[in-house]
């Protein structure tokens, strides 16, 4: 055994104190946000006149603050919706789903490359038709002719040209579709606010944002309706709002960027049932990343939904123009239905990423087809001494 457990006992059984205080300042926090929102009710006057207080008397930085506010009056943040009716759910509708994977560079690898697969499904809900599912793969290498620079091969531009190449899939799976059953309904398992993180340069950043909003509006002109499926989100508008509406009563001092480490998702596995959905929100943020998204009119909003079966509570993201009330209760039946089908996750989108996915087996295979590319021309690949290590040590024939 190579790690020594037995010199960590100490150390673990600090680690279970330590654990059991924090999950007991966890539920306390928990509990007073669930008595907030239970006194915030359906009072959506409160939840906006106590974001204006805290800009008005500076206690909201703008650059900071990410909040949210109910889009339909009259709705309760504490209560939990219920899908519609069988009977009352699309009984057809055109379900497009798209996932990416990647297969990242190496400087162990015979030639630098990275591998980008996107993987499709259009499923065809209420006819006698078989989904049409494929998947697309792309290969970069320096010298290719997409100009690709040294730069261009770390991991964060990989994963950044990954995000791109799932929306701009899904986009051109939605314009051939644009003439299907209606309602179209285009998924990805990633939120739609988007921003590359891990670059330092702004104008690159803004550039990728922009390719992003160009492929929403191809999706909107298309006719679809955009959903970003995130499962166990980490983001806190919610919490945030209502730290907000609890603040409107303290002192000038109070910066309300600073909230309770606890996040939306946690607050609605309290609230929600297994199929129900929350109110639907809209975004509140003042920063410069989304004022992109205000000027081309893809303002955000956003509701929790706690799937049928083992799911766990996610975040639906919608487009604001979007966001009718009977279109959300379209979604939130299909949505339902097709949890329902695998025990808690979109159908499409585990099928999407069958198609998507890059395996171990995979890569090994790439790899051997441009080493024999390569000594067909009289290129010799070189392998690291280390990589070879590795591929000796993890097949299961280890030397004696």
């Amino acid at each position: 055994m190579a790690v020594q457990f037995d010199k960590l006992r100490d150390t673990i059984k600090k680690l279970g104190e330590v654990a059991a205080e924090r999950q007991k300042q966890f539920d306390d926090q928990l509990a007073d946000l669930l008595n907030l929102l239970a006194a915030i009710g359906d009072n959506r006057a409160l939840i906006t006149e106590s974001i204006q207080h805290g800009k008005d008397n500076g206690r909201i930085e703008k650059r900071d603050y990410r909040g949210a506010v109910p889009l339909f009056p009259g709705d309760a943040v504490d209560e939990g919706i219920n899908a519609p009716d069988v009977a009352d759910r699309p009984q057809q509708a055109t379900i497009i789903a798209v996932d990416g994977s990647q297969a990242v560079p190496s400087r162990h690898d015979v030639y630098q490359y990275y591998l980008l697969n996107a993987g499709w499904i259009v499923y065809h809900l209420g006819r006698d038709v078989a989904p049409d599912s494929d998947s697309e793969p792309y290969l970069y290498y320096p010298g290719d002719t997409q100009n690709s620079q040294d730069s261009d091969f770390q991991y964060v531009h990989v994963s950044i040209e990954r995000d791109m190449l799932e929306i701009k899939t899904l986009a051109r799976q939605t314009f051939e579709q644009r003439t299907a059953v209606a309602p179209i309904l285009s998924i990805m398992d990633q939120r739609l606010q988007y921003w590359p993180i891990g670059l330092n340069d702004g104008a690159q950043s803004t550039r990728y944002m922009r390719r992003w909003l160009d492929e929403m509006e191809t999706i909107k002109r298309a006719g679809g309706l955009l959903i970003g499926y995130i499962e166990r989100p980490e983001t806190g508008a919610v919490v945030t709002m209502a730290h907000t509406v609890e603040a409107k009563d303290y002192g000038g001092d109070k910066n309300l960027n600073d909230r309770p480490n606890v996040s939306d998702a946690a607050l609605f596995r309290r609230i929600l049932q297994p199929g129900q959905r929350s109110c639907v929100y809209e975004v509140v943020n003042d920063a410069a990343q989304y004022e992109p998204f205000r000027e081309a009119n893809q303002e955000i909003c956003f509701f929790y939904f706690h799937p049928p079966g083992n799911g766990d509570v996610t975040r639906i993201d919608i487009p604001k123009w979007a966001a009718e009330p009977e279109v959300i209760e379209q979604i939130h039946g299909i949505l339902y239905d097709q949890c329902a089908k695998l025990g808690g996750y979109p159908y499409v989108l585990t099928r999407a990423d069958e198609q998507a996915v890059v395996s171990h087996d995979d890569k090994a295979f790439l790899e051997s087809m441009i080493m024999r590319e390569m000594l067909k021309l009289g290129v010799k690949p070189r392998t690291t001494a280390k990589q070879r290590g590795k591929e000796l040590t993890r097949s299961g024939r280890r030397r004696r």
